[in-house]
């Protein structure tokens, strides 16, 4: 894990190593294990947890703040800046050095300015986790994907993973891609023309949705960025490009193999990423990934105060 000064951030899936990541999962297993059994879990009791956000978000914010009631914890959140002094004129940076100077124990946050995230950390004094910032990182998302695929399939050696979506904007994309690689999965990308120019040259681009397919093992679906596309007319143009050839319907669910795994890390746009038809297949396991979201990042959070 990396440090500044004092504190303990994770910010990219560099600062864990594949052990310190087993070791985080088999907290996480044992987490889940407890709460499934109805177990209450009281382990950072009295601690205060604060939120901050200034990106959408649904299920990165809430399973933090489910997974910190879990385990008895309190959530200060900021999400809406129209109650916050941000609408008097207050800056962001301003807002999180407010937020560090009331003393929570951890501090969560989610930012779109990546350089100003990264100053901030190097000068805390207390534990931060990137909930995922600008298109750059998103590692709690990683680490939640792997935990879930680890779960299937027990071993991630050899195991073909592709991305089918728009590469370049998908800090999903960045942190997951790196973890998989981590943990020994093949992993390819497949999308329109420039929507994966900035993926790690170790990392092959599969030209047709039907090459993918029939090539992977986990299908990973990502959402058409427009927010993060730059002029009307070219987000028109690729929107149309997507959709017309690399959405998943039924004939692609035909030609899936019957053991692979379809993923998403939300939201998804149905008719656009995956068809109506997607939504009922067994193979599609987004609902295992949102709810896997709290054991690990419950286990996140009690290691690191554990640490504290």
């Amino acid at each position: 894990m990396s440090s500044s000064k004092s504190s303990i951030s994770y910010t990219w899936v560099s600062d864990l190593s594949r052990q310190g990541t087993l070791d985080l999962f088999s907290r996480a297993s044992q987490i889940k294990k407890k709460l499934k059994a109805g177990e209450r879990i009281k382990s950072l009791k009295g601690r205060q947890i604060a939120l901050l956000f200034n990106e959408p978000s649904t299920r990165t914010k809430l399973s933090f703040q489910m997974a910190a009631h879990r385990l008895g914890a309190q959530c200060l959140i900021i999400d809406d800046f129209t109650t916050s002094s941000m609408s008097k004129g207050e800056t962001f940076l301003d807002t999180l050095w407010t937020l560090h100077s009331l003393g929570p124990d951890l501090m969560v946050v989610r930012c779109g300015n990546e350089e100003l995230y990264e100053n901030w950390v190097s000068q805390i004094d207390l534990p931060v986790i990137n909930g995922g910032w600008g298109a750059k990182s998103h590692p709690t998302q990683a680490l939640l994907d792997v935990f879930t695929l680890l779960e299937q399939f027990k071993t991630l050696d050899g195991l073909k993973v592709v991305f089918v979506g728009d590469i370049d904007h998908s800090r999903v994309a960045a942190s997951s891609i790196k973890l998989l690689q981590i943990f020994g999965a093949e992993v390819r990308v497949c999308a329109p023309s420039g929507f994966c120019e900035k993926r790690p040259k170790s990392v092959p681009v599969l030209e047709t949705l039907k090459e993918a397919i029939t090539w992977c093992d986990v299908y990973f679906g990502l959402r058409v960025q427009l927010e993060r596309h730059e002029g009307a007319a070219e987000k028109s143009k690729t929107f149309e490009q997507f959709q017309k050839n690399f959405s998943l319907d039924q004939q692609g669910l035909q030609a899936l193999g019957k053991k692979a795994v379809i993923l998403h890390p939300g939201p998804i746009n149905w008719g656009v990423e995956f068809q109506d038809c997607v939504e009922k297949d067994s193979r599609l396991l987004v609902r295992r990934q949102v709810e896997n979201g709290i054991y690990v990042r419950a286990a996140l959070m009690e290691s690191f105060l554990e640490k504290r």
